[in-house]
Protein backbone atom coordinates (compact mmCIF):
# COMPACT_ATOMS: atom_id res chain seq x y z
CA UNK A 1 0.00 0.00 0.00
CA UNK A 2 1.04 3.64 -0.89
CA UNK A 3 1.16 6.08 1.67
CA UNK A 4 2.00 9.68 1.01
CA UNK A 5 4.36 11.68 3.40
CA UNK A 6 1.04 13.10 4.62
CA UNK A 7 -0.16 9.63 4.92
CA UNK A 8 -2.49 9.88 2.37
CA UNK A 9 -3.39 6.44 1.11
CA UNK A 10 -2.19 6.61 -2.57
CA UNK A 11 -3.99 3.50 -3.82
CA UNK A 12 -2.01 1.23 -6.48
CA UNK A 13 0.13 3.35 -7.59
CA UNK A 14 3.36 1.58 -6.07
CA UNK A 15 2.30 -1.56 -7.51
CA UNK A 16 1.40 -0.34 -11.10
CA UNK A 17 5.14 1.67 -11.03
CA UNK A 18 6.71 -1.32 -9.82
CA UNK A 19 4.76 -4.13 -12.72
CA UNK A 20 5.89 -1.46 -15.39
CA UNK A 21 9.27 -0.79 -14.68
CA UNK A 22 9.30 -4.89 -13.92
CA UNK A 23 7.49 -5.97 -17.51
CA UNK A 24 8.32 -2.93 -19.54
CA UNK A 25 11.76 -2.19 -18.80
CA UNK A 26 12.98 -2.21 -22.42
CA UNK A 27 10.32 -0.06 -23.24
CA UNK A 28 11.27 2.28 -20.13
CA UNK A 29 15.17 2.16 -20.97
CA UNK A 30 14.35 2.59 -24.62
CA UNK A 31 12.36 5.86 -23.90
CA UNK A 32 14.80 7.26 -21.15
CA UNK A 33 17.46 6.85 -23.80
CA UNK A 34 15.69 9.17 -26.60
CA UNK A 35 14.94 11.80 -24.16
CA UNK A 36 18.64 11.78 -23.10
CA UNK A 37 19.81 11.78 -26.82
CA UNK A 38 17.46 14.61 -27.54
CA UNK A 39 17.83 16.69 -24.35
CA UNK A 40 19.44 19.90 -25.04
CA UNK A 41 20.88 20.13 -21.08
CA UNK A 42 23.84 17.97 -21.68
CA UNK A 43 27.01 19.45 -21.65
CA UNK A 44 29.81 19.15 -24.51
CA UNK A 45 31.62 15.72 -24.57
CA UNK A 46 28.71 13.84 -22.91
CA UNK A 47 28.32 10.38 -23.00
CA UNK A 48 26.02 8.83 -25.94
CA UNK A 49 23.09 7.13 -24.12
CA UNK A 50 24.07 2.89 -25.12
CA UNK A 51 27.08 3.84 -22.39
CA UNK A 52 24.54 4.70 -19.77
CA UNK A 53 22.35 1.88 -20.42
CA UNK A 54 23.64 -0.22 -17.85
CA UNK A 55 23.47 1.81 -15.15
CA UNK A 56 20.24 3.33 -15.66
CA UNK A 57 19.07 -0.69 -16.12
CA UNK A 58 19.93 -1.21 -12.64
CA UNK A 59 18.29 1.90 -11.27
CA UNK A 60 15.45 0.47 -12.92
CA UNK A 61 15.30 -2.30 -11.82
CA UNK A 62 16.47 -1.45 -7.91
CA UNK A 63 13.63 0.96 -8.15
CA UNK A 64 10.91 -1.94 -8.82
CA UNK A 65 12.07 -3.79 -6.35
CA UNK A 66 12.11 -0.84 -3.73
CA UNK A 67 8.72 0.84 -5.01
CA UNK A 68 7.57 -3.25 -4.42
CA UNK A 69 8.30 -3.02 -0.72
CA UNK A 70 11.07 -5.70 -0.91
CA UNK A 71 13.78 -4.06 0.59
CA UNK A 72 15.19 -7.38 1.68
CA UNK A 73 16.36 -7.90 -2.23
CA UNK A 74 18.47 -4.72 -2.09
CA UNK A 75 20.99 -5.75 0.11
CA UNK A 76 24.79 -5.55 -1.09
CA UNK A 77 26.11 -7.76 -3.16
CA UNK A 78 22.73 -9.41 -3.80
CA UNK A 79 22.34 -10.05 -7.81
Amino acid sequence: MAVSRRGRYLGNVAYQLATTLATAREAVLSSWAHRYERGGKRGPGALPARQHAPIVAGLLEGLAVAVAGDAVALAPGQP
